[in-house]
C-alpha cells in the first residue's frame, strides 16, 4: 500500500524511502521465506501460508509496476513470483480452504486466532484477481 503514497506524495526523499521499504521487503518475502516450491512462510521457511504467498506475488507485482525495480531485479524476482503463482494455485482447493491456509511444516507459525486468516484470505482473492499482471 506505500506504493500508493509513493504515487501521490510530492517529497522526493520519502518517495526514494518507500521505494527503498518497498523493495526491501519483497526480496525478504521471495529471498527468505520462499520454499523451493514457491509457497511463502509467515516468518521465514517456517510454515507454508496461501495469504502470505498471496502477499508476497502482491508485493511483486506493486513494487515492480511502481518503477522501483530495475530489469535485472524484476529478471531475478519474477521467476519467484511466478513459483508463487503456481504454488498458490495448487492449493487453494477445498482442502487448503478447510486448512486456513496453512499448510505446517515448522509449526512455528500459528493459524489463530481466525480472524488472520480471514485477511489472509482476502489477500489470497485479491491476488488471484491480479496473476495476470505478473
Amino acid at each position: 500500500y506505500l506504493t500508493e503514497l509513493a504515487a501521490v506524495t510530492r517529497d522526493a526523499v520519502l518517495r526514494d524511502e518507500i521505494a527503498e521499504k518497498c523493495k526491501s521487503a519483497m526480496q525478504w518475502q521471495l529471498n527468505m521465506c520462499q520454499f523451493d516450491d514457491g509457497a511463502i512462510g509467515m516468518s521465514g521457511r517456517d510454515d507454508k501460508w496461501l495469504g502470505m504467498t498471496s502477499g508476497a506475488i502482491q508485493c511483486f507485482i506493486r513494487t515492480r509496476e511502481a518503477g522501483f525495480l530495475i530489469d535485472a531485479e524484476i529478471a531475478q524476482y519474477r521467476p519467484k513470483a511466478l513459483a508463487a503463482r503456481d504454488w498458490m494455485q495448487q492449493h487453494v482447493t477445498p482442502a487448503g480452504i478447510e486448512a486456513g491456509g496453512y499448510f505446517p511444516i515448522s509449526g512455528k507459525s500459528d493459524p489463530r486466532p481466525p480472524d488472520n486468516l480471514a485477511w489472509m484470505f482476502g489477500l489470497t482473492l485479491q491476488a488471484l484477481s491480479e496473476l495476470d499482471r505478473l
